[in-house]
């Protein structure tokens, strides 16, 4: 990688980055409540089995229990403070993400 193309050289596009987390934080939470009503639905200690391919044309295999769960929250939590951090822009992206997971769940499109 070329040095001047180092996303810490001191260019930074917000835009981008929160289009970024605004992407992800809306799949991980609609995994995260996909995988929790499962898990709920399935008793305590259950588990389940989420496989993807990856883009070289791996498969992959998770387990995805409470334990993961609960890491996989770390994970919301921390693409949440990243769009917090971005003040006013990255307030209103939550709020679009947030408002956008109540109408799935509303709509029953979420589980």
């Amino acid at each position: 990688m070329d040095p001047d193309d180092s996303p810490w050289d001191g260019r930074f596009d917000r835009d981008a980055f929160v289009a970024n987390r605004v992407a992800y934080l809306a799949k991980a939470l609609t995994d995260h409540t996909v995988w929790k009503r499962a898990l709920d639905g399935a008793g305590e200690g259950a588990g389940l089995a989420v496989a993807w391919v990856d883009l070289g044309g791996g498969r992959h295999e998770t387990v995805v229990d409470r334990a993961f769960m609960r890491t996989h929250l770390a994970i919301v939590r921390s693409l949440m403070a990243d769009l917090s951090g971005c003040g006013d822009v990255g307030t209103l992206a939550l709020r679009g993400v947030f408002a956008r997971q109540l109408n799935l769940m509303d709509d029953g499109e979420v589980g």
